[in-house]
């Protein structure tokens, strides 16, 4: 009985001890997360959620244009046992941007999940639900996300994670992925579910953005950043608003980047990112699209819009196959009621 017990307590240890806890709220702070940005507006709040029955972190400003850092560098570190499984939970509403950024063996990259289905460069869409105001879960496999567009670099450590727009969050950990078993880098639970509601969506063409000036562009060390231009447009809504978000410091040589997004009325959104080069950075790790991963990309896209098609003709053949089946047995049904 004394080493069941003895089993059962280090069993729990080992269990707790495979994850890192990066923020559950539970010390009823906020230091760990900055603002990024300079709406007077945008506050972080440790309140006690009811329906969850544990504290989480309000996130309350002006929709995207707020965003707010969790400081994971100084609990972050490298290791070999590669704690690239992360999750999280979260209550929202409305439009959201998470961008997770991973320390590689080729230099830093950054994971974008958003709502929507559609997936592009580096960016992954939650599902339609993830807006629906409920509390939800999510796990990626950021080693996953990370291959499925470049499979040349290896993850070290997180760096940091942002999100952008008004909501909650709560439970976000990192634990060792387990290779021997297959790994789901979607997996999505309602902590709360309700009844269902399925609902017919109508067609919709994803939106665009369109960079206008040099990318990459140079800098001179101590020049500041001046906006080109850029523009958000999308086949149904029309021309939209893009949102930007930069980390350029200009007293530094070295690689920035400017991000843009728009997101059009049916929840689909659109990231493209401007390359800042700061200086000489002949030394730097890090890549710069060049005309051969655009066209890469293009073909990926091309893929993409084509295997949506050929879902959407299988679903088509699926539901007439079933209107036959229906219409055949009430045929049937009908001879057998005139035979009487």
């Amino acid at each position: 009985m004394k080493f069941s017990i003895i089993l059962f307590s280090f069993m729990l240890f080992s269990l707790s001890s495979s994850a890192t806890v990066y923020e559950d709220a539970e010390d009823k702070q906020t230091f760990r997360w900055e603002k990024l940005d300079r709406v007077s507006k945008s506050e972080v709040n440790n309140l006690l959620d009811r329906e969850k029955k544990s504290r989480v972190l309000k996130f309350k400003g002006e929709g995207t244009k707020s965003s707010y850092v969790l400081k994971v560098k100084e609990v972050s570190k490298k290791t070999s046992k590669r704690e690239y499984l992360l999750s999280w939970e979260m209550q929202y509403h409305e439009d959201f941007v998470i961008i997770v950024t991973v320390v590689t063996t080729m230099g830093k990259r950054q994971l974008i999940y958003t709502p929507g289905i559609f997936q592009s460069n580096m960016l992954f869409g939650l599902g339609l639900s993830s807006t629906n105001g409920e509390w939800r879960r999510y796990e990626r496999n950021l080693q996953k996300d990370l291959d499925y567009y470049d499979n040349r670099c290896t993850i070290l450590s997180l760096s940091s994670f942002v999100i952008r727009g008004s909501g909650y969050i709560d439970n976000i950990k990192t634990k060792v992925a387990n290779v021997s078993k297959k790994v789901v880098i979607n997996r999505e639970v309602s902590l709360f579910p309700r009844k269902v509601v399925i609902r017919k969506h109508k067609k919709n063409s994803l939106p665009t953005i369109k960079i206008e000036g040099e990318n990459p562009l140079h800098l001179e060390v101590g020049e500041s950043f001046i906006e080109p231009g850029v523009k958000g447009y999308d086949k149904e809504d029309g021309e939209l608003v893009v949102v930007s978000m930069e980390s350029i410091d200009s007293r530094e040589e070295g690689m920035y980047s400017v991000m843009y997004m728009v997101r059009d009325k049916e929840g689909d959104s659109a990231i493209c990112i401007r390359h800042i080069i700061v200086g000489d950075i002949s030394n730097v790790k890090e890549e710069v699209e060049t005309p051969e991963i655009l066209e890469k990309e293009k073909q990926e896209e091309k893929q993409l819009k084509m295997d949506e098609r050929e879902y959407e003709i299988e679903a088509w053949e699926r539901e007439l196959g079933l209107r036959e089946k229906a219409l055949k047995k009430k045929l049937h049904l009908q001879k057998d009621f005139l035979r009487k």
